[in-house]
């Protein structure tokens, strides 16, 4: 895993020395993505300049480190990522087009396949997580490449005399004189969906590269943009009917298990994620089961009992013999851990995982460089509650005239959320949902719908910018259930449009991002792309979803390995307590950041709105901690950003 960056220029500028002052400043903002060496290649007379930053997994040696050149002298690659079949293409390069291999990297066979087959083929032969640039010294060509899912970033964007490149945003504005201002439509996406979706960033002069998408830019500065995979491919070749729910079982646990054992390849000390549900607990299983010794396994644990899955995670390791290590939130500064948030993600991001992924990575990279992870599961398999309650609303919504839900909806409005909560006492307090009153709020918010892209919008989303933004833009576009290119169910167009934005955008930037800022290396086997394409060929609803529960088909597989017991129970999620954080450590941190004076200053955001929330959120009448903290993070980012 590594970090890549570079330039692309006109002719204007002819200083050398300053051109590779700019890619080494460049280079060394991400040098927390590979801290084992650091080297550029220029071509002076064609003004390209190429960055790479390594941290070492396969072949630790100098002979790996980037940038690399082909066997001929034609390209030159810096990459970021692992290709996982590497040595089979390698078999194939050397036996039959007889290449000699000066080192036993990924890098070089991937170099070589780009060679020998173009880039075209290439991507269709390969199998993994990466974002790389190509120089092609013959056509005078670069192009940019991201993988099929996303799991790798890849930023790009305009010079007044070129073309830039990075794997962080940070890198782009270390190059002198570049700069941007604020995206005020992805602003407002991001107040909406708590992230900021590809192809755009919070800057307007940079841009994310789409997954499963390359850039070719010629000598001339065309651009061309290709998209070598899509998702909606697999739907062409799927009859979406599942002849034998066990063999379609069997297959998808034989897929898995090699794409576990692909990526227990290292050359570094490896070791697992395991929280404690479905996907993580498999993605465990299979790997003790493909290793001769005990495997290192890493779980994170709350005093709170309600975000606490430290115990379920322990029983686990114990029942498959790995070598388990707990690890406590409480033995961090969380006010010293958020301040760093902004430097490790460079736009706003209110995901707040992201804090207890900051810290396992962080603990795991004392013992471990490369880990295993469960994400992707629930996207690709089913696993999220929003789809069966999606399904619920979609009925209710259908059946019930619109004029009798939104009468219900303004009666549930008449009482307020302490008065809703007051109600809700009566009730046990192990069948009472945390916010009873809250959550009352959004349904019946959902319930006044006129179509299943509000009712997904809003299950998505808890906030509504254009209440509290100056600015306003319609971000219903984003997620529009009717681009699903299969036949329609509102859960399987939720999940396919969840594996288009929410992953590439909110789950794979947060482990990126908070893995690569501690120097560890992140593997994700339910994405590979091949168990992606057969999950959606082959898997009908039944094997995702049914009677209330996700991941039917995860479940049936894990049986094998664990009792039904250890895993069989409510889906937790990696979440942490802000809503009491912030009445707690973190109330004087979030009215310091959130002063009205401050807010009216900037002039982006309606102060007396934010203060309302505030208010209603310290003296308990509201629970607003989904919608403080997505404001919370702008701010953190917004100060550090306008200081420079």
């Amino acid at each position: 895993m590594c970090g890549i960056a570079g330039f692309y220029l006109k002719n204007q500028i002819n200083d050398d020395n300053f051109l590779c002052s700019q890619i080494k400043k460049m280079n060394h903002q991400i040098l927390h993505r590979g801290p084992d060496s650091g080297n550029i290649w220029r071509s002076k007379r064609d003004k390209v300049y190429l960055g790479h930053r390594r941290l070492s997994i396969i072949d630790l040696s100098k002979n790996g480190n980037q940038p690399m050149h082909s066997s001929n002298n034609r390209f030159v690659i810096v990459f970021n990522g692992e290709i996982y079949n590497f040595r089979e293409l390698k078999e194939e390069l050397k036996n039959v087009y007889n290449i000699n291999f000066t080192n036993n990297t990924d890098t070089s066979v991937l170099l070589e396949c780009l060679n020998i087959f173009g880039i075209d083929k290439t991507l269709s032969k390969i199998e993994g997580m990466f974002a790389f640039a190509l120089w092609d010294k013959k056509e005078k060509k670069l192009y940019l490449v991201r993988d099929r899912i996303g799991k790798k970033p890849l930023y790009w964007g305009y010079l007044d005399n070129g073309f830039i490149f990075s794997s962080e945003i940070k890198s782009i504005f270390a190059y002198s004189g570049f700069n941007s201002q604020i995206n005020f439509e992805a602003l407002s996406s991001f107040f909406k969906f708590s992230y900021i979706d590809a192809p755009q960033s919070i800057f307007e002069k940079i841009y994310k590269l789409e997954p499963g998408f390359y850039l070719e830019i010629s000598k001339n500065f065309k651009i061309k943009k290709t998209q070598y995979w899509n998702l909606d491919r697999v739907f062409i070749t799927s009859n979406n009917k599942v002849k034998d729910k066990l063999e379609t079982q069997d297959c998808l646990e034989n897929l898995l298990e090699d794409s576990v054992k692909k990526r227990l390849i290292s050359d570094v000390p490896l070791g697992v994620m395991l929280s404690g549900g479905i996907d993580s607990s498999l993605i465990t299983a299979l790997a003790q089961k493909n290793t001769q010794t005990k495997i290192k396994t890493f779980s994170i644990g709350f005093n709170e009992k309600l975000f606490d899955e430290s115990k379920h995670a322990k029983n686990i390791a114990d029942i498959l013999g790995t070598d388990h290590t707990e690890i406590k939130v409480d033995g961090y500064s969380i006010l010293d851990l958020i301040s760093k948030l902004p430097d490790i993600y460079d736009e706003p991001f209110a995901d707040s995982s992201q804090i207890p992924t900051f810290i396992i990575s962080k603990q795991l990279k004392r013992q471990v460089t490369v880990a295993l992870s469960g994400d992707g599961g629930d996207e690709v398999f089913g696993g999220y509650s929003r789809y069966v309650w999606g399904r619920k609303f979609a009925f209710l919504c259908k059946n019930l005239p619109i004029g009798i839900r939104r009468c219900l909806s303004s009666t549930i409005n008449l009482f307020s959320a302490d008065k809703i909560n007051s109600f809700a006492s009566i009730l046990p307090l192990k069948i009472r949902p945390p916010n009873f009153g809250d959550r009352v709020y959004k349904i019946a918010d959902i319930i006044k719908s006129e179509s299943d892209c509000q009712i997904y919008s809003k299950l998505v989303s808890q906030t509504e910018p254009n209440t509290f933004m100056y600015k306003k833009f319609n971000n219903e576009d984003k997620i529009r259930l009717t681009k699903y290119p299969g036949n329609y169910d509102i859960s399987s167009a939720m999940q396919y449009t969840d594996f288009k934005t929410y992953l590439p955008g909110d789950i794979l930037v947060k482990v990126d991002r908070a893995s690569m800022a501690n120097g560890l290396e992140v593997r994700s086997p339910l994405l590979d792309h091949r168990v992606v394409e057969y999950a959606w060929k082959n898997l009908d609803q039944s094997l995702k979803i049914e009677n209330n529960k996700g991941k039917i088909v995860l479940r049936r597989i894990l049986e094998k390995y664990l009792p039904k017991k250890s895993f069989d129970r409510p889906k937790m999620g990696f979440g942490i307590p802000i809503s009491d954080w912030l009445r707690g450590p973190l109330k004087v941190w979030m009215t310091d950041l959130l002063s009205f004076e401050k807010i009216k200053r900037q002039g982006i955001i309606k102060p007396e709105i934010i203060h309302s929330m505030i208010k209603d959120h310290l003296d308990c009448k509201r629970n607003f901690h989904y919608q403080l903290w997505t404001i919370l993070m702008f701010q953190a980012w917004y100060d550090k950003w306008s200081s420079g």
